[in-house]
């Protein structure tokens, strides 16, 4: 138990952490941090499962197989979602955008000075 009780915890640190204001705003990092919690709160409950019995632990390892499928699933369906917001980002529709940005980085490079607006 002692083990389960360390490695929930190390996996609470880690969903925390992905869920922190600077990693808040990558891709994919809330549904991993999502699949981090799932973890611990199993890991706890798989722990608690194997001091009841035997019995119980064959239950908790189907139990974190169908939790494994369901969090793979999630964040598979939520990749997909990042690949098509990249890939409709990628076909040119933001080219004016990136223009000014590139005008911009020119302009600054070869003044030495920032752009006037």
């Amino acid at each position: 138990m002692f083990v389960a009780i360390i490695s929930s915890l190390f996996f609470l640190a880690v969903a925390g952490l992905l869920r922190s204001e600077p990693m808040r705003n990558l891709p994919l990092m809330l549904p991993i941090s999502f699949y981090f919690f799932a973890e611990a709160a199993w890991t706890l409950l798989s722990g608690i499962l194997l001091l009841c019995g035997r019995d119980a632990a064959g239950w908790a390892a189907v139990g974190h197989y169908v939790l494994m499928a369901v969090a793979a699933g999630y964040i598979f369906y939520c990749g997909c979602g990042v690949y098509q917001a990249h890939k409709k980002d990628s076909d040119g529709s933001e080219l004016p955008h990136r223009e000014h940005h590139r005008r911009a980085k020119q302009d600054k490079d070869s003044s030495g000075q920032p752009p006037q607006a």
